[in-house]
């Protein structure tokens, strides 16, 4: 999963599971953050931010090895191809099938879900190249990746379809 901050990710995430029938484990870097974490210094935000997703890490990897027709899903923005690689490569060697999701909005409609949270613009532009050089290397290490337009209610027919299919022996 890939995408600008406030594209939609997590609720394109939400939407899969739903229609998977609750069949996805959720790993994300939000679900480590304390209660109080709007409450939080950018400091303390910062160091929230690397724990949480170093951790999550750690436990994506871990999931490789669970033997289950779940679907794994690693919500994150996932702009940094060098440090996501060898988890793509890790579940590939453990025989899962990686699927890429990008969701994409534009800045502007993200900014706007952001309100008040939204990111300073040197920020922006680091995920703006990152993501220009870096989603044709995420796509080719890929089995299969799909674009999600979430400036409206997503569809995710194509996706869903192809899961089922994993699922069922087909692919």
């Amino acid at each position: 999963m890939a995408g600008y901050p406030y594209s939609g990710k997590t609720y394109t995430v939400e939407r899969l599971d739903k229609a998977l029938g609750g069949e996805c484990l959720v790993i994300s870097p939000k679900f480590l953050f304390p209660p109080n974490y709007d409450e939080l210094d950018e400091q303390e935000k910062t160091e929230v931010n690397i724990v949480s997703w170093r951790c999550s890490l750690d436990q994506l990897e871990t999931s490789f090895d669970i033997d289950t027709k779940e679907v794994l899903i690693y919500d994150t923005c996932c702009s940094s191809y060098e440090s996501m690689v060898p988890y793509f490569t890790g579940a590939k060697v453990k025989g899962h099938t990686v699927i890429f999701l990008y969701v994409h909005a534009p800045l502007e409609l993200c900014k706007e879900r952001a309100g008040k949270d939204w990111f300073d613009a040197d920020v922006i532009e680091k995920y703006k190249s990152n993501f220009k050089s870096n989603l044709p290397l995420f796509i080719k290490i890929s089995d299969k990746w799909f674009k999600i337009d979430n400036r409206k209610e997503p569809n995710l027919e194509e996706v869903l379809e192809y899961v089922r299919s994993i699922w069922n022996g087909k692919i």
